[in-house]
């Protein structure tokens, strides 16, 4: 199975490739318009059972992109995910994102009830699906929410901006800040100095603006810890030191 999908002269090729178990779901991009491609991308991060996808146009704000959604296979069929992967125009090349938005199993594998995703307002996108919550099978509709703690400041943004955490030291809560000069795909995790991540603030598109993030570190440790964000056009990280 392939499917196009093309905003102005880019344009994306979706398809599978292999057998079940080791399904992979790939894509190749064209930048001119379906002359030239470049190399095979995966999107699914392991083999999966199901070949099923589902991907549209994304033409919310400024954002312009393409949505992609596919179901990702676990050994146990109770643990398996609707997983949410995107790819903008100034960035086409998948994956960005790969977040799991289902809160329930997708009976996809089991029935072949096919999910559905829709394109929301505010570049948000949602899925109604049949899912498996213990032995029960119900009509389901997940979508990213706004996560808790994050507040948008009005005004005109005209740059990416990462700024300092504030307090800092900090115990046990600080504020994260950061500005958006257009509509994106915005990851900000933080992590230890290990390099292991401990906390995944947003993985979500959001709109032009300026943003306030709480990150509350009550259940860590005292110590040094680093915080990094991630546009499709942008990435910085900046240190951060907790002190209990």
């Amino acid at each position: 199975m392939y499917r196009s999908y093309r905003y102005g002269a880019v344009e994306w090729i979706v398809y599978n490739e292999g057998d079940a178990p080791d399904i992979q779901i790939k894509c190749i991009v064209s930048t001119d318009g379906g002359n030239t491609y470049g190399k095979s991308l995966t999107i699914s991060t392991l083999g999966i059972n199901n070949p099923w996808f589902t991907a549209g146009i994304s033409n919310e704000g400024n954002f312009r992109g393409i949505d992609l959604c596919f179901v990702k296979d676990s050994a146990a069929t109770s643990a398996d995910k609707i997983i949410y992967s995107y790819a903008a125009i100034g960035a086409p090349n998948f994956p960005g994102g790969r977040v799991a938005i289902s809160d329930f199993a997708p009976s996809i594998s089991t029935r072949n009830y096919v999910p559905s995703a829709v394109e929301l307002g505010n570049a948000n996108v949602g899925i109604a699906y049949v899912g498996i919550n213990g032995g029960n099978r119900n009509v389901y509709w997940d979508r990213f929410s706004d996560p808790v703690g994050i507040h948008q400041n009005s005004g005109i943004v005209e740059n990416y901006e990462l700024k300092q955490n504030y307090p800092n030291p900090f115990n046990p809560s600080t504020t994260i800040s950061f500005s958006l000069p257009k509509a994106d795909f915005v990851s900000l995790k933080v992590f230890d100095v290990t390099g292991k991540e401990v906390a995944d603030l947003i993985s979500k598109k959001l709109i032009e603006g300026s943003y306030d993030v709480n990150f509350d570190a009550s259940k860590l440790t005292s110590g040094v810890y680093f915080y990094k964000l991630i546009t499709s056009d942008f990435v910085s990280t900046k240190k951060m030191i907790l002190i209990k």
